[in-house]
């Protein structure tokens, strides 16, 4: 059996305790990682309130110079500072320790002392291998960073090191105050170390791209400004297979801005950079639509044009698809011989828009021919001589739009246009090319009809028999087609009597009654009065005559001619509704007016602003899309908003002319 100790010895070994133990706090303090503990929960609020006198306590932050040093045994000196070793080397159960927290609430003197106190700790990684520097810069602590990098520059400490350390994304602290928008921060971190804009995380993304695709303006001018006179490789804007540019041209409202900044970058080949599947800057804002963009990037480098992706479409071609009539002509008005390039089939950018369901061939004849009109003949000239270009099956792009049924937004006019544009006889088509829609619906009938007839007036019918016609009716469905038709018959038929009912009643019932004398109205002689009778009268007509045809379509129209005709009543119905609206509006006014003035103004304004958004929610609605018809339709109900925004003028000038 082993002695049983001396308890005088125990008692001095408590009051007394030898060297020993003094040097295995040291020991300690010097095994960082063998010695971290949970961090107790005082520690913590501490942290995070910044409570410096807690801290101080339990840190040890200051405790030289204080009144009561000298009091202190050496007992409690030994348990004060095992347990402020402990408190600095504790850490949360995600590893962050009290630096981190520090650090990242902000509290910049705190972290500075504690910094002081423990230089490793700035080298410490939690479980995300993310360091105090990377907690600053995500909250934007501008000062917490500036600070420790003077206090460490002070004490001749490096920091190199420390500041390109990677968290488990790959991720310095320049990106992630780059990601979050942090300028102040960004500026702080570069400027200590340039060469952190070169670096990447594990998809390849540098700060630049990544604050370029958050949209952060000042930051991506602040990178740039700091790299725009070193040499740099692509590491610097390099994003997951494409750059910062790439994402830049993407950004809609921010775009042309960061497009800007970047392009003052010294390096050869940011313009030219490719994607994975090839694509330029130039493809992309073709695919956006972004003329300004466009224009800011041909102004830059031309021969960005003439760049093709792994499919071997152009930028041109990519316009064309999309169908922005606007970068077509943009991109031709820098490079006018861009229309010959061709893709892997031998197509032009009108072989493609031919086979786009965006059809814009309409729009490039339009544009052409008024800079024609102005003396600008060079769009004419291109369309001409793209529109008679063949692709390697010899189709020119008016056999490709009538092949796959792409003419159907054409309008009669501009396809007779098109074809003497062409100067290609269409008789080199073969039979199996000229075929119909894939789905076509018997609404299209009479347009197709129109193109039939528009080809056989410039004698290009020969290869476009009946046939193409018939064949093209018999593929809808008759049963489905009966019951579409006959609903829509009683849905406009119930409309339009409804309004006949109601504008018929207002006419014997105006605002404001008759005179007991003679049985004239009232306002009559108003200017807005009249202006009530003539909206009423229009819509009672247009209602009353759809109603009547539509009794008459019943009796004696089937098949595809009540389909035909069925237009025509649609067409009446919607003049007819919008006038009953204007109607309604002017009859609150002429009754209104007397008593109200402003309040009557504005109900006249409410009305007019709700036949315009109405004409526009017609325009836009398929259900009433009647072709070629509706855009006629739609300019004549703005015609009308137009007239009645002079009558309202007048009618403001009558009141003050009676005032």
């Amino acid at each position: 059996m082993g002695s049983v100790a001396d308890p005088k010895q125990i008692e001095d070994s408590i009051l007394f305790p030898e060297i020993e133990p003094i040097l295995a706090i040291e020991e300690a303090q010097t095994d960082k990682s063998s010695q971290r503990t949970p961090m107790c929960k005082e520690l913590l609020k501490a942290a995070i309130n910044g409570r410096e006198n807690t801290l101080t306590q339990l840190l040890g932050l200051d405790v030289r110079g204080s009144p009561d040093s000298a009091h202190v045994t050496i007992h409690e000196a030994s348990d004060n500072a095992l347990n402020q070793a402990g408190n600095l080397q504790s850490t949360t159960h995600i590893g962050n320790t009290v630096l981190h927290i520090l650090a990242g609430n902000g509290h910049a003197e705190l972290a500075v002392k504690t910094y002081m106190k423990d230089r490793s700790l700035l080298e410490v990684c939690n479980n995300r291998e993310e360091t105090a520097l990377h907690f600053s810069a995500r909250y934007g602590h501008c000062s917490v960073i500036s600070e420790l990098i003077n206090k460490a520059h002070e004490l001749e400490h490096d920091l190199k090191d420390t500041l390109r350390k990677k968290n488990m994304h790959g991720e310095t602290a320049l990106h992630e105050a780059a990601r979050h928008g942090h300028t102040a921060t960004v500026q702080t971190l570069i400027r200590e170390d340039p060469e952190l804009a070169g670096q990447v995380n594990k998809n390849d993304k540098s700060p630049l791209y990544l604050a370029t695709v958050e949209g952060h303006v000042a930051v991506v001018r602040l990178i740039v400004h700091h790299l725009r006179h070193r040499e740099i490789t692509s590491a610097y804007y390099s994003g997951p297979q494409r750059t910062a540019l790439h994402a830049a041209v993407l950004r809609s409202k921010k775009g042309l801005y960061m497009v800007n900044e970047l392009l003052q970058l010294k390096s050869a080949t940011l313009a030219k950079e490719r994607d994975i599947f090839g694509s330029t800057l130039l493809h992309y804002a073709a695919s956006t639509g972004d003329v300004r963009i466009t224009r800011r990037l041909l102004q830059h480098d031309a021969s960005l044009a003439y760049c093709d992706d792994s499919l071997g479409l152009f930028p041109l071609h990519v316009a064309a698809y999309m169908g922005y009539v606007e970068i077509i002509v943009e991109m031709l008005k820098y490079n006018l011989d861009s229309w010959e390039l061709l893709d892997h089939r031998g197509r032009n950018f009108l072989h493609v828009a031919a086979e786009s369901p965006r059809t814009i061939i309409s729009p490039l004849i339009f544009k052409a021919g008024i800079q024609r009109r102005f003396g600008h003949p060079k769009l004419w000239e291109v369309l001409s001589k793209a529109s008679s270009a063949r692709d390697r099956e010899g189709n020119t792009p008016l056999h490709i739009a009538i092949r796959d049924g792409h003419i159907d937004g054409v309008p009669y006019f501009k396809l007779k246009e098109w074809i003497r544009m062409s100067s290609t006889s269409l008789a080199a088509a073969s039979d199996s090319e000229i075929q119909v829609s894939k789905s076509p619906t018997d609404e299209k009938y009479k347009e197709k009809y129109q193109h039939y007839e528009a080809l056989k007036e410039v004698g290009e019918a020969e290869r476009f028999p009946r046939m193409w016609l018939r064949s093209y009716h018999e593929k809808r469905n008759p049963s489905e087609s009966s019951g579409t038709l006959s609903t829509k018959v009683q849905t406009i038929a119930l409309g339009s009597a409804l309004i006949a009912t109601v504008t018929f009643a207002a006419a014997f019932t105006p605002p404001g009654g008759f005179n007991s004398s003679d049985g004239t109205p009232v306002l009559g002689r108003k200017y807005a009065f009249m202006a009530f009778i003539l909206a009423d009268l229009v819509a009672f007509a247009s209602s009353f005559g759809c109603t009547f045809y539509l009794i008459l379509l019943g009796a004696n129209a089937r098949g595809h001619l009540l389909q035909k005709e069925l237009k025509k009543t649609q067409y009446l119905f919607i003049i007819a509704s919008i006038f009953t609206g204007l109607a309604f509006g002017l009859g609150l006014y002429v009754a209104l007016a007397p008593g109200s003035k402003g309040f009557s103004i504005f109900v006249l304004v409410a009305t007019l602003l709700a036949a315009a958004m109405v004409s526009r929610l017609v325009k836009r609605n398929a259900l009433w899309r009647l072709g070629n018809v509706a855009l006629s339709t739609i300019s004549f109900f703005e015609l009308v908003c137009l007239w009645f925004a002079e009558m309202l003028k007048k009618l403001i000038k009558e009141r003050e002319v009676e005032m």
